[in-house]
């Protein structure tokens, strides 16, 4: 990242990281970005905020010991400020995902059914779970499942169980 910044303007250099930040864990990046960061300097700033653990004060230690000028680590360190929180969870995704593919979001859609006495005989599903999965090489799956009747009760007795 170093011959990165020596090499580019200040606003050049700016807009690469804006850019970087936008699809800092993303495997592919849209054509639309006019900064194609390179894969080596990407994986340089994942290593680097997964060590700080997105510790501004860290970052700015590391950053500046590296020799960066004061201008550009104050403005990866405001960067880093902004979207802290996302970038915290994309760490974590993107470490247990590394271990085993990990579940990234969830959404769910429960089906209408109209009179009692159909309800007590239910046979078809009621219960629509989609799930959005991250691989070890970081590609997404979309999951979609159909639960019955019988398999929501059960997952609403583990998820009352749990102890949170």
């Amino acid at each position: 990242m170093e011959e990165f910044c020596k090499s580019t303007s200040f606003e050049e250099f700016r807009e690469m990281f804006d850019s970087l930040l936008v699809n800092l864990f993303e495997t592919e990046i849209p054509d639309n970005f006019r900064y194609q960061v390179p894969l080596a300097l990407k994986n340089d700033f994942k290593d680097l905020l997964c060590h700080t653990g997105c510790d501004v004060e860290k970052l700015k230690k590391v950053l500046l010991n590296r020799g960066y000028d004061v201008e550009t680590v104050e403005h990866i360190c405001s960067a880093i400020e902004k979207r802290k929180n996302d970038l915290l969870y994309l760490i974590l995704i993107h470490h247990n995902s590394k271990l085993q593919e990990t579940i990234a979001t969830c959404d769910w859609n429960v089906k209408l059914v109209l009179g009692s006495s159909e309800l007590h005989t239910l046979k078809y599903s009621i219960l629509q779970l989609a799930l959005t999965t991250v691989t070890k090489s970081g590609d997404q799956k979309k999951r979609l499942y159909e639960i019955d009747k019988k398999t929501l009760a059960s997952l609403i007795k583990v998820l009352e169980g749990l102890d949170v």
